[in-house]
């Protein structure tokens, strides 16, 4: 079974300035970063219409998370594409208008290439099942509704 398709639409369409919205990936190594909290730097690329035009890059070592929001913020991010994120962070994260697409792998080439051509759930984490997080919201380990796998 193929995981549903994100829908990236919105982001080929021009802001006020005339230009695609901002798209920011979280890497470390010339990869996405495997967990959001352990990522380096973030890349902003802005879609031109016929492909992917880098905007600059910003670091993030050392920053806790409302310093990582404030760079994103500043850096008027629309959607941040990283590896790993807890349902708190992404809740922070959405409350201050950046749209989340986490649980996504590969290197920045191949995560603009399929976020080009509208495939970005092929590279979902291996074990995230399609539905884009790889536990049912609501439900942590030990948790009395979770019925364990053998």
């Amino acid at each position: 079974m193929q995981p549903p398709a994100i829908n990236t639409a919105c982001l080929f369409t021009p802001d006020h300035t005339g230009h695609g919205e901002r798209v920011a990936l979280a890497c470390c190594g010339g990869r996405l970063a495997a967990l959001w909290d352990t990522a380096e730097c973030i890349e902003i690329h802005v879609w031109n219409g016929s492909g992917w035009s880098c905007q600059g890059s910003s670091i993030l070592t050392g920053l806790g998370l409302h310093g990582r929001v404030d760079v994103l913020r500043k850096m008027r991010v629309r959607l941040l594409i990283c590896g790993a994120m807890s349902g708190c962070v992404r809740n922070i994260l959405e409350a201050n208008g950046i749209m989340v697409q986490p649980w996504i792998t590969g290197s920045q080439d191949v995560v603009l290439a399929a976020l080009g051509k509208n495939r970005l759930a092929s590279l979902l984490m291996p074990g995230c099942g399609g539905r884009g997080r790889c536990r049912r919201e609501g439900q942590t380990r030990g948790s009395k509704n979770q019925k364990m796998r053998r």
